[in-house]
């Protein structure tokens, strides 16, 4: 079930590079960029942080190894924190 209040929408790009947003996020998806049918499937994702965000909260659970989400793929969970890769794009949501 798709979360019913999103209230913003964030694109981290390649040329961004390596980039890291905090924050309280619902949804990434992964998006391609440059050339149809380049080399790369997915998107470079180098951390995430599960959780809710507040001053006084920890996450609850992280990603910490590297992964790259396919293209069309999504991930919906509460986070408070996401790394990008240099690899792709990522549209993440904001609830």
């Amino acid at each position: 079930m798709a979360y019913q209040y999103i209230k913003s929408a964030i694109h981290l790009g390649e040329a961004n590079g390596d980039l890291e947003v905090t924050g309280s996020f619902v949804k990434i998806q992964a998006i391609p960029t440059g050339a149809p049918g380049g080399a790369d499937s997915g998107s470079k994702i180098d951390k995430i942080e599960f959780g809710y965000s507040t001053p006084e909260a920890t996450s609850l659970s992280q990603v910490s190894s590297s992964f790259f989400l396919p293209y069309g793929h999504t991930i919906e969970a509460p986070m408070c924190r996401i790394k990008a890769g240099a690899t792709g794009s990522l549209i993440v949501y904001a609830g």
